[in-house]
């Protein structure tokens, strides 16, 4: 038959207190601290993901926002390279303008004058012509 000895009893007795003692002053405060453990780094590997995806939306809005900004600097320049343009061509017709009556004023003037020469020397031809015939003739020839 089997017999039991007591010391083997006294063994299994310590063998499962020591157990138990292990379990809760070791085992487990282990598991928790290791549990906790995970859930923080879990926690912060969430709070990672987060902060990439609110920098990585926050970096697409400001390329959006500089992109319509660059946009509305372009039209700007478009706008105030078309009114510059559309000033220059004005000031460009209005001395056009002031140009030819100038001109206008020039050759109306030139007229006057050519048709004041054109009637003095007619005159003075008429005078001419009368000295001239006056000494071939000898005689005044009115």
């Amino acid at each position: 038959m089997i017999s039991i000895d007591v010391t083997a009893l006294i063994i299994s007795v310590l063998v499962f207190g020591l157990v138990f003692v292990l379990k809760n002053a070791f085992f487990e405060p282990l598991a928790t601290a290791m549990e906790t453990r995970q859930a923080r780094i879990e926690r912060a590997a969430s709070a990672w993901d987060d902060a990439q995806q609110t920098i990585n939306n926050s970096r697409a809005d400001v390329a959006a926002a500089v992109q319509q900004t660059r946009n509305q600097g372009y039209r700007l320049l478009d706008d105030a390279r078309s009114e510059a343009q559309q000033k220059a061509r004005a000031e460009l017709d209005q001395g056009r303008d002031a140009s030819q009556k100038q001109i206008a004023e020039a050759k109306k003037h030139l007229s006057d004058e050519a048709d004041k020469a054109v009637l003095k020397l007619e005159s003075d031809a008429e005078s001419l012509a009368a000295q001239i015939a006056s000494r071939i003739l000898g005689r005044d020839v009115a």
